[in-house]
């Protein structure tokens, strides 16, 4: 039995076949005309690695956040413009990708996320530091490219003690700002 699939599809929804691999860990999707996931994503119940990339997917199914061993959710290059979290969902999520999407705001309830390690949040279009980010006490890897941030908390960020990567590149921070940060998270602006 296949535990990994790659699926490319120009389709506008998912086979529904897809929904018959109930033993299923790894799937990556990916559709330049995919509009939708479907709900039945839900019933995928071995799914550890869910990457899904569909510029035409501005909605993600709630269902999604009941897969109870989902550690890796990847939702990049979609268009999603709001994304919440449900309190005790996925509560092994460890990576969370939702990079190149159009977010003006954290996914409400992240804060429950106390197994994340890594978080993209690069290539959306978010103007303050999305202070919730502070309370993922086990995050070690930050991205907040190409965003429209003009400054961040440096002394709170610090308090991360387990973040050892921090990438800002790309936002609207002034050239006294880039200064602080260099100076106060060693941080190399390229």
């Amino acid at each position: 039995m296949a535990t990994t699939l790659k699926l490319k599809t120009n389709a506008q929804e998912l086979p529904a076949e897809l929904f018959t691999l109930s033993s299923l860990e790894t799937l990556y999707l990916q559709g330049e005309n995919l509009k939708e996931i479907s709900a039945k994503v839900g019933e995928l119940i071995n799914l550890r690695v869910l990457y899904i990339n569909a510029p035409s997917v501005s909605t993600v199914p709630r269902e999604i956040l009941y897969l109870p061993r989902i550690e890796t959710l990847g939702l990049a290059g979609c268009a999603i413009k709001k994304f919440d979290l449900e309190a005790g969902k996925i509560s092994k999520l460890k990576t969370l990708l939702l990079n190149k999407n159009q977010l003006m705001e954290v996914p409400q309830n992240l804060e429950h996320l106390e197994f994340l390690q890594s978080l993209s949040l690069s290539s959306n279009k978010l103007v303050s530091f999305p202070k919730i980010i502070l309370n993922l006490i086990n995050l070690k890897k930050l991205y907040l490219d190409a965003n429209r941030l003009e400054s961040i908390p440096l002394e709170s960020i610090k308090k991360l003690k387990k973040l050892d990567l921090i990438s800002l590149d790309g936002n609207l921070f002034s050239e006294k700002e880039k200064e602080l940060i260099e100076a106060s998270l060693g941080y190399w602006f390229g």
